[in-house]
């Protein structure tokens, strides 16, 4: 029950998504390269991609600007919510 109301929390799902999406792009150049073709400026981009903030400050901060809900209803992720 615990974990059913966790994955309920649609912000808390798109947080975790977005990691994984980080994690899979995995190195800076890719993580660069992928959020300039999303639409990132080339800030952002660069600032996301040295991962300061680690995966889960980054998937906080910047990359909730690029990978929003319409991303993730583009590849058919179903929501929670």
């Amino acid at each position: 029950m615990k974990l059913d109301s966790w994955l309920r929390t649609p912000l808390r799902v798109l947080r975790v998504l977005r990691v994984l999406r980080l994690r899979q792009w995995r190195h800076p150049s890719r993580i660069y390269r992928e959020m300039r073709a999303l639409g990132a400026d080339d800030s952002l981009a660069r600032r996301v991609a040295l991962l300061r903030a680690g995966w889960w400050g980054s998937a906080r901060t910047g990359l909730k600007v690029v990978l929003t809900v319409r991303y993730f209803d583009s590849l058919g992720v179903p929501r929670f919510s």
